[in-house]
């Protein structure tokens, strides 16, 4: 959905690739940064605070009027998501025995990869009865619920 979402912005192939590339570039650049922050911030702050991050920038697709906006936009929700997954890797490594740990760290994966496969066919669904306007929201909501869980695991 994100590519004919990118095509409406903007008529250029290689501003469609950039938007969809953002994300993968945000995290490539900031997973080393977030790696230092993390160290320095309580872990479940920085879970929190890089699933916020990804949650609003991809809410606030919902309102993009240009490609450059969304590219940003797309960059910001890496950035976040490369601060969330160094933190959320840090918190099971201090939170889960050695034996466990393994286990732990494939099932955070696992129920990321089931949202990887379930909101793009909610936001293909959404754009087919509403226009591609909407294709953001599940994914955005399924990041709140995230932060929502992150938020009450807090001690």
């Amino acid at each position: 959905m994100l590519p004919l979402f990118a095509h409406e912005l903007s008529q250029g192939d290689g501003l469609v690739g950039l938007v969809v590339a953002g994300a993968g570039l945000g995290t490539l650049l900031t997973d080393l940064p977030s790696g230092s922050l993390v160290r320095r911030m309580n872990k479940r702050s920085a879970m929190i605070l890089g699933i916020t991050i990804d949650a609003l920038s991809t809410l606030l697709l919902f309102w993009v009027d240009t490609i450059w906006l969304a590219i940003v936009l797309r960059f910001l929700s890496g950035m976040g998501h490369a601060l969330f997954s160094i933190a959320r890797h840090t918190y099971i490594t201090g939170a889960v025995r050695t034996a466990a740990r393994g286990r732990a760290i494939s099932l955070f994966g696992w129920v990321l990869r089931i949202g990887l496969f379930i909101g793009p066919a909610i936001g293909g669904m959404l754009a087919a009865r509403f226009g591609l306007r909407l294709y953001p929201l599940p994914r955005q909501a399924s990041w709140q619920a995230w932060c929502s869980v992150s938020w009450c695991l807090r001690p």
